[in-house]
């Protein structure tokens, strides 16, 4: 699970994950919760406000019932799952394929810290929220040195926080950007046309 404290110990780390049982009424819970995030009305007060970085997947149009629309809270959540693992093998790549040891070794720490606590809860079925807990417990992460090349170099979580938000920022953008494209306008036409055809062959 994860377990991850702030400097100081102050700070309570994110709760471990686990798979759980279906449970209706937690799940209608969630969807209102969702609901309320992505009207905007609990934007301010989400933890990625201090990052001082958007998201512009808070912005989502959910109606009717918690089960009656392919834009529910889960298929937001795992949006979200997708793109932050996404973002964070991007930022690795990055940062490890930097010129400078500064970089090489705030991409040692990452990786480190990504393969230790975790790439099992994004690469497996570990409930709701994995995006939240992980920038999170992160984020909370004290700052620390790292050796590169026989040199310390300091490491400040929070930076990487902001380089992963920013890197799942511009993942959206290009799912955005595909989504509004003619190639899939011209694809939902050829869908449309062929089940008009085949509706067809059965009369």
């Amino acid at each position: 699970g994860v377990n991850a404290t702030g400097a100081g110990g102050d700070k309570p780390g994110p709760k471990t994950l686990t798979s759980r049982a279906p449970d209706p009424a937690r799940e209608e819970r969630e969807f209102t919760s969702d609901f309320r995030t992505a009207s905007g009305r609990e934007l301010n007060s989400s933890p990625w406000g201090s990052l001082g970085v958007s998201d512009n997947l808070v912005v989502q149009s959910i109606r009717g019932e918690a089960g009656s629309t392919p834009l529910r809270g889960k298929n937001f959540d795992l949006c979200k799952k997708a793109a932050t693992y996404i973002a964070v093998l991007q930022v690795l790549a990055k940062l490890d394929g930097g010129g400078e040891e500064k970089a090489r070794a705030q991409g040692a720490w990452l990786r480190q810290t990504w393969d230790a606590e975790f790439k099992t809860l994004f690469e497996s079925d570990s409930g709701r929220y994995v995006s939240e807990h992980f920038l999170a417990g992160l984020a909370r992460k004290p700052s620390l040195a790292m050796p590169v090349g026989g040199k310390l170099f300091s490491v400040d979580p929070m930076d990487l926080t902001k380089k992963v938000v920013e890197a799942r920022r511009k993942v959206l953008q290009g799912w955005q950007d595909y989504l509004d494209s003619d190639q899939v306008e011209s694809g939902h036409t050829e869908i449309m046309r062929d089940l008009l055809i085949k509706s067809f062959g059965t009369l």
